[in-house]
Parts: C-alpha cells; structure tokens; sequence
C-alpha cells in the first residue's frame, strides 16, 4: 500500500502547527506565526509543489531570525548561514548567496543519501518533509543556542 506523503505547502503549514502549539519560546512562537500567516520573504509566492522553494523559505526565515536577534541583542551581525566556510560554492562572485547552490548544500547536510547534484528534484513529497523537518529542528536549537537556553515545552 502507498503511503501518505505531504506536499511541500503541506509540509510547511505542519511546521507551522508545530511551532503554534508546541515550541518552547513563546515569543519566537509568535513571530514565527507572524512571518507565516502574512506570507513574508515570500512564502505565499511559492509555486504548489515547490519543494525546492520550501526549504529555501524555511532557510531565509533562519537567517532572518538570527540577524533579528543580533539586532536586538547589539551583537555583531552573523554571517548568513550556510557561512563561506562551511560552504564556499554558496556564493557567487559578488558575495551574493546563489539559491540552488544553498539548496544542494541543505540536501548535503540533511539529506545524505541524495546529496548528489544529480538528485535534483524529489520524487516523493515525504522526501521534502524530512528535510523541512530537519531545518525546522535545527532552527530551533539554534534559536535556543543564541538565546543561551534550550528547554522543551512551553514556558509558563
């Protein structure tokens, strides 16, 4: 028997449902939901079935949230993430992040076995849901690394 795959948009409003009822930070929470429900940094331009579009909405709102938060904190503005370090073909020649190279990098660090150029494109939606969901997990304890905590469960 075939079993039930999310689509990408699916996918992106089950993050979201976790994020309202079960992430720890409620302010984080709230902003979350905020960037979601009023489609920032594109999010209800995507194209349905947009995989690749996806996570790459879920890696900007990462980013957003950590210059956000070095912002507010008057610390000194990371550098976005994946760094240059950690990845030096995510840039093109004027610094500028290149997308489809960000995404074979997020497929190579959370998707092992199709972290080849050559795997392209999902064949099944479920596949688009481990990787958002292993962006999603990441966001989160990196939230709570910067935030200099990391609990689980609402805070009361």
């Amino acid at each position: 028997a075939a079993s039930a795959s999310a689509s990408p948009e699916e996918t992106l409003s089950r993050i979201r449902g976790f994020v309202a009822f079960f992430f720890g930070c409620e302010t984080c929470s709230e902003q979350f939901l905020q960037t979601f429900d009023s489609c920032e940094l594109g999010r209800c331009a995507l194209a349905p079935g947009d995989g690749m579009g996806s996570a790459l909405w879920l890696w900007q709102v990462h980013n957003h949230v950590s210059q956000r938060v070095a912002g507010e904190r008057g610390a000194e503005l990371p550098e976005p993430w994946p760094t240059r370090d950690e990845c030096d073909v995510c840039r093109g020649a004027a610094g500028q992040l290149d997308d489809r190279a960000v995404y074979l990098h997020l497929r190579s660090a959370y998707w092992q076995p199709f972290a080849s150029e050559s795997f392209f494109s999902f064949s099944e939606p479920s596949e688009m849901a481990l990787l958002l969901s292993g962006i999603a997990a990441t966001g989160y304890c990196a939230w709570h690394a910067l935030k200099g905590s990391f609990r689980h469960g609402k805070s009361s």
